[in-house]
């Protein structure tokens, strides 16, 4: 036997490059087909992207006058009015949604360094993907210049200033915890803990918005609108983890 037919039966009958580029090729059109595929669950998807795009885009046309609402004057009245509630709301969660600080980058980098130690790279990846997402769906302060709640609206107090919509707080209280309750949710079974764990996370984002309000960061309109928008942008996040899913398959 010759030395180049045996190395052709060491190596295969396709070099190792090759082989792999192929593979490549193969798992990057089985996740653009998964992505594309009109499936249940990626119409879905894209239905809620377009309505919660259509939304956030009334809306900036809708608050770029900069107009407070009666119904929110009284809201936040009505919650400043319960100072230890919407204290315990915003010590609770601002820690937990604030991205641009270290107290939250520091445990959130941690947590994607362990999925990825565990070998859960995918997971990883998507909840790193969230950081981005979240400054992405803040592109209406650079549109819209709303008031923050400030001190001459009589019975209330706020910190003052402008680009109160969108509350980045709530939209990543329902981004950020919404995925990682979605990646939960796949291990999880019964239908009555996948519903305590919904409500813990529907609770959590009532507690965000609350705390937001309560403490003059911002508007019932502003908190509202974001988790709105947080929903749309966790819709994306699970469409991708769908389609990023389709190599392993």
């Amino acid at each position: 036997m010759s030395a180049a037919m045996h190395s052709t039966r060491a190596s295969g009958p396709f070099p190792r490059s090759a082989a792999h580029g192929r593979g490549v090729r193969a798992q990057a059109v089985a996740v653009v087909a998964a992505a594309a595929s009109p499936t249940r669950a990626n119409v879905l998807c894209w239905a809620v992207i377009a309505l919660v795009i259509a939304f956030e885009l009334v809306a900036v046309a809708v608050l770029s006058s900069g107009e407070i609402y009666g119904w929110e004057v009284k809201l936040s009245r009505f919650l400043q009015g319960q100072e230890r509630l919407s204290s315990l709301a915003f010590d609770l969660t601002s820690p937990l949604t604030n991205a641009l600080s270290t107290d939250f980058l520091f445990p959130f980098a941690l947590f994607v360094l362990v999925l990825a130690g565990l070998r859960y790279y995918q997971a990883a990846a998507m909840v790193a993907l969230t950081l981005p997402v979240h400054v992405l769906a803040q592109f209406p302060k650079a549109l819209v210049d709303r008031p923050r709640p400030p001190a001459q609206f009589e019975g209330l107090f706020g910190v003052g200033g402008g680009q109160s919509f969108p509350s980045g707080h709530v939209e990543y209280a329902v981004t950020l915890y919404g995925f990682l309750l979605y990646l939960l949710l796949k291990h999880v079974p019964g239908l009555r803990v996948r519903v305590l764990l919904i409500g813990v996370h529907v609770m959590f984002v009532v507690t965000t918005a609350i705390g937001r309000v309560g403490a003059g960061r911002h508007w019932g309109a502003d908190v509202i609108a974001s988790a709105i928008v947080g929903v749309g942008a966790l819709a994306g996040l699970v469409w991708l983890d769908r389609a990023l899913s389709a190599r392993s398959r």
